[in-house]
C-alpha cells in the first residue's frame, strides 16, 4: 500500500514531518517535566508510575493530545512490565496502563480502577485526589501481580 502512495506522489519526508516533528515548546516542557520529576519505578514491582497534577497541566499550557504517548517510554526501561501514567483532571484522576507481553493490565483497571480495554493498554478514573489514586496503585500492584504469578 505505501509503495502504491508512493508512486501516486505522496511526500513521505512531508508526512513524517506531519506526525513525529510538531511539537510546541510547552508540551516538549510537560513531557521533560514528566519523565524528570515524576516517574517512579516501584522498589518491589516492575511498574514504572507518573502522577501529573492539575496544577501541572495548568503551568505547562497543556492541550489535548500534549501527554499522547508518554505512557508508553517507561515501558522502554528493562525490567519494567507495567508503566501507569495518573493524570489529575479537574473533576477526576484518569489512569492510563500499558504493559509489555502477556500482562493483562485491563485486569487491574477493571478491578480496582473503574476502568477496562485490552491486554496491554487500558484506562481508568476515580473521583478522588491525585495522591489517594497513587496510594492505590501502590497498594494494588501486589495484588495484581499475585494474579499473574509474578513475585517480587
Amino acid at each position: 500500500m505505501i509503495a502504491d502512495l508512493l508512486a501516486l506522489g505522496l511526500n513521505k519526508d512531508y508526512v513524517h514531518e506531519q506526525l513525529y516533528q510538531r511539537n510546541t515548546l510547552s508540551r516538549l516542557r510537560l513531557t521533560g517535566n514528566c519523565l524528570l520529576n515524576k516517574l517512579t519505578i516501584d522498589e518491589h514491582f516492575p511498574v514504572a508510575t507518573i502522577p501529573i497534577t492539575f496544577q501541572e497541566l495548568e503551568l505547562y499550557n497543556y492541550k489535548d493530545g500534549d501527554l499522547e504517548g508518554l505512557v508508553n517510554i517507561p515501558l522502554s526501561i528493562e525490567d519494567v512490565l507495567v508503566s501507569i501514567q495518573i493524570t489529575e483532571r479537574k473533576d477526576k484522576v484518569k489512569l492510563s496502563f500499558r504493559s509489555k507481553g502477556n500482562i493483562p493490565v485491563n485486569l487491574w483497571a477493571k478491578e480496582f480502577f473503574n476502568g477496562g480495554g485490552h491486554l496491554n493498554a487500558a484506562g481508568g478514573q476515580m473521583p478522588l485526589p491525585l495522591d489517594d489514586v497513587v496510594k492505590k496503585v501502590r497498594d494494588t500492584a501486589e495484588w495484581f501481580f499475585k494474579q499473574l504469578k509474578v513475585e517480587n
